[in-house]
C-alpha cells in the first residue's frame, strides 16, 4: 500500500496503513464466511470484495488496469506453465 501510494496509484484520502488494516479484516471475514456457507468459492467471494472496495482506494488509471476475476490465479498458472515448457 504504501508503494502504491508513493507511485500515485491509491486515491488522496487513501491511508495506507488504515486500507491495509481494512482489507486484512474484510478479507479475513469473507473467508470466515465462505467456510461456513455452502456453494460458496473464495476466489468468487474475494473478487468482489475486490471489486467493491478498490474504486474506493485506486487512482482511475491505475483502476482500469487491474483483474479482479476470481479466474486471475489459475490464468496465471496456465501462463507460467506455458512459459516454463521446453520450446522443441
Amino acid at each position: 500500500m504504501t508503494e502504491a501510494k508513493e507511485r500515485g496509484e491509491l486515491l488522496p484520502h487513501v491511508v495506507p496503513a488504515e486500507t491495509a488494516r481494512l482489507l486484512v479484516g474484510a478479507w479475513t471475514g469473507v473467508r470466515l464466511v465462505t467456510e461456513s456457507l455452502p456453494g460458496r468459492g473464495l476466489p468468487r467471494e474475494v473478487s468482489n470484495l475486490y471489486a467493491l472496495i478498490l474504486p474506493g482506494i485506486a487512482a482511475p488509471g491505475i483502476l482500469a488496469t487491474l483483474e479482479v476475476s476470481p479466474f486471475r490465479a489459475e490464468r496465471l498458472l496456465v501462463e507460467a506453465r506455458v512459459r516454463a515448457a521446453p520450446v522443441n
